[in-house]
């Protein structure tokens, strides 16, 4: 689930992470999660190529950093499959609330610009 790929240098690791890849809610999951932990210093989730950045002090290990991730992602993916509290946002043209009708949509923008006042033309 989680494979350490890059250890070489102390305090820093990097981390394959199964399910992180095309995942936004896991990558801000793990990255608020891990960030509050005090020994961890730095935490950066890519979830184009699957991979977290960890730096963290020495006096904990790649493992020791491992076993937080595991435990972090195992959640997730349980709340995941049970009631999805972290699922990402559905896309705007799949929400009911928002309509793709002009004349709702042309409404909402002149609500929005109905205090504005032009420009000076002068500099």
């Amino acid at each position: 689930m989680v494979e350490a790929i890059h250890t070489a240098v102390a305090g820093r690791a990097r981390y394959r992470v199964l399910g992180l890849r095309r995942s936004e809610s896991l990558k801000r999951l793990l990255e608020s999660r891990l960030g509050r932990i005090k020994d961890i210093s730095r935490v950066s989730a890519n979830p184009l190529t699957g991979n977290l950045l960890v730096c963290y002090n020495t006096g904990n290990t790649p493992e020791t950093i491992a076993d937080l991730i595991t435990g972090i992602v195992t959640e997730y993916q349980n709340n995941f499959v049970q009631g999805n509290p972290y699922q990402e946002a559905a896309p705007l043209a799949l929400r009911p609330e928002i309509s793709s009708e002009p004349s709702s949509l042309s409404r909402g923008l002149k609500y929005l610009f109905a205090g504005a006042a032009d420009q000076p033309l002068e500099p």
